[in-house]
């Protein structure tokens, strides 16, 4: 199943939350050992994927509550472990205002630490279909 999936993510990027979801409840039902080598399967599968940062930072979401060990690439995943990560090059920039482009400054550890390992329907849902 998880296969299916990650060939349709694959080539259907705006199906990334969802298919984030899914693995989410997906990786509940298996030891933490079996996790880990599916995390590894399915990066490698992205690998080659151009512009799948976005992936990323949704496969943190749901790895990260777990304690499973994944150290992504892409550079807004590092503002979970470095609160002083500049998102860019502001070297250019006066020190002034550099510092309003560290990742302390757009996330918020104490919402990140509450998140529950499996990624909610509210949290990928993009309208509301109930009355």
């Amino acid at each position: 199943m998880v296969a299916i999936l990650t060939d349709i993510a694959i080539h259907n990027p705006r199906t990334f939350p969802i298919y984030a979801s899914i693995l989410s409840r997906m990786f509940t039902w298996v030891d933490v050992a079996e996790r880990e080598g599916l995390l590894k399967k399915i990066r490698a599968k992205f690998k080659t994927v151009p512009h799948a940062g976005q992936l990323e930072l949704w496969l943190q979401r749901f790895t990260e509550p777990t304690g499973l060990p994944a150290n992504f690439d892409e550079p807004l995943c590092h503002s979970v472990t470095d609160p002083d990560h500049q998102l860019w090059n502001s070297d250019w920039l006066h020190d002034k205002h550099r510092k309003l482009l560290k990742a302390s400054e757009y996330f918020d550890q104490g919402v990140f630490d509450g998140l529950e390992a499996v990624v909610q329907s509210e949290e990928v849902q993009l309208f509301n279909y109930g009355s």
